[in-house]
């Protein structure tokens, strides 16, 4: 995104209608970008898998831009300003989405560390928390696609995505009880 010769992002990517739970999973080339200046009025999960993904959180003197790669789930708050797209050329930027609005008790577990407002960012440390949130997702794009359980849909996509944010709500506590070690703690 940071590349002069790279496509720019379209002005104003549209947003999905609010209240919807979506999701999807995209293998995406270099040139892929996305513009949102006034955000979306849901809230915008992803987790990568593979290749490369770069985010900027704000235009001007205020921006924040950063890379997320596999294991790295990027959460955006309803309304903030957000521009991604695939970092490199190298490999396809390959990972999945949700734009969802919470139910009320799930705002617990939104709390991902914050980059910037609204801005949220958590490496999946464990692989056991990235193949289960994997699954999940898989499990919710088959759901989608299923004609046996169309009734049942949209409570099927809440239980997956309930247990994507539970996931991640666990990684975080057991990330919290682990204290950095003292030179990554300098560093940072």
């Amino acid at each position: 995104m940071h590349d002069p010769a790279a496509p720019n992002p379209p002005e104003d990517t549209p947003s999905p209608p609010a209240g919807v739970m979506l999701a999807g999973y995209f293998v995406q080339p270099y040139g892929y970008a996305t513009k949102r200046r006034n955000g979306t009025r849901d809230w915008l999960l992803t987790l990568t898998l593979a290749g490369m993904g770069q985010y900027r959180t704000a235009a001007g003197p205020t921006a924040h831009a950063f890379n997320c790669r596999a294991g790295d789930v990027v959460m955006l708050a309803p309304g903030a300003y957000h521009e991604y797209g695939t970092a490199t050329e190298d490999e396809p930027w390959r990972f999945y989405w949700t734009h969802f609005t919470p139910r009320t008790y799930w705002l617990r577990w939104l709390r991902l560390p914050e980059l910037a407002p609204n801005i949220h960012f958590q490496h999946l440390s464990s692989a056991y928390a990235q193949e289960r949130i994997q699954a999940a997702f898989d499990r919710w794009l088959s759901d989608q696609h299923s004609h046996a359980l169309s009734h049942w849909r949209e409570e099927l996509a809440a239980n997956a995505l309930e247990e994507i944010l539970i996931v991640l709500a666990h990684q975080r506590a057991r990330d919290a009880e682990r204290p950095l070690d003292e030179r990554v703690d300098a560093a940072l």
